[in-house]
């Protein structure tokens, strides 16, 4: 995970839990890891509600990948045990009020930019998640014909053929 050490981090809550939930979130146009590329800021919480806060690289990031990612996290935490509410704060975004005020108050997209989006994010979401998943397959297929398996013994392996040490398999 990127530089977690860094993160403002005030919580009675197991941090690693809370990690791990982060680290579940995804940038949907490139489908890494929130918490890997560095968007949150910090994590505070008090009596069971956490105010995480995010930053994305740009001022101009599409605010449809900006609410999908602030959902995501708060979904993702809303799962933790002792989590009883969870907020989100945008910073230094353009549309950062509409974000938020949509993503707390648990409203979709189109609820948030009434006019100006025709349709909520679900259908998105689910494409961007196909996209991801696929491109993991290629990356593994490519890798497996570097070591020089044929396409037949790829289609024969199994997952008791996977062995795991440490980061690598």
């Amino acid at each position: 995970m990127s530089n977690t050490e860094a993160l403002a981090f005030s919580t009675d809550l197991d941090r690693e839990v809370l990690l791990q939930r982060l680290d579940a979130v995804l940038d949907p146009e490139i489908d890494e890891s929130i918490l890997k590329l560095g968007f949150v800021n910090s994590i505070q919480t008090e009596a069971g509600h956490v105010t995480v806060e995010l930053h994305l690289p740009t001022y101009w990031c599409s605010p449809n990948f900006c609410y999908m990612m602030a959902e995501d996290t708060r979904r993702e935490l809303s799962k933790v045990a002792g989590i009883t509410d969870v907020t989100i704060r945008l910073k230094d975004h353009f549309a950062s009020q509409a974000i938020e005020a949509g993503v707390n108050s648990g409203s979709t997209f189109s609820e948030a930019f009434p006019g100006e989006a025709l349709e909520d994010l679900d259908e998105m979401r689910c494409m961007f998640l196909r996209k991801g998943y696929l491109s993991r397959q290629e990356h593994l297929l490519r890798s497996l014909l570097q070591l020089g398996l044929s396409f037949a013994e790829m289609s024969e392996l199994r997952n008791q053929d996977l062995t795991i040490q440490g980061e690598f398999c």
